[in-house]
């Protein structure tokens, strides 16, 4: 799967860390492209003028990883 992401950097800060504000899987993109757009227009809107740069990413995901975010945690304790 394909995830479309909008990222941005804030002058405030001073190392111009990359910050995520939006994101879309590529099957609501795809159906609702205007949907997309309006939605970054409204991120980067309330950055304001904060707003030091933009860009989308689109990341490649494996759908395999993604059904192991839902999968229990098991944690192996020793006691000493």
């Amino acid at each position: 799967m394909k995830v479309h992401t909008l990222w941005i950097t804030r002058k405030s800060d001073r190392e111009f860390n990359p910050e995520l504000v939006n994101a879309w899987d590529e099957y609501s993109v795809e159906g609702n492209y205007e949907g997309w757009q309006k939605s970054c227009k409204d991120a980067l809107s309330k950055v304001g003028d904060d707003l030091s740069d933009s860009r989308v990413a689109v990341l490649n995901v494996e759908d395999i990883s993604l059904g192991r975010i839902f999968r229990d945690v098991e944690i192996d304790v020793s006691v000493l």
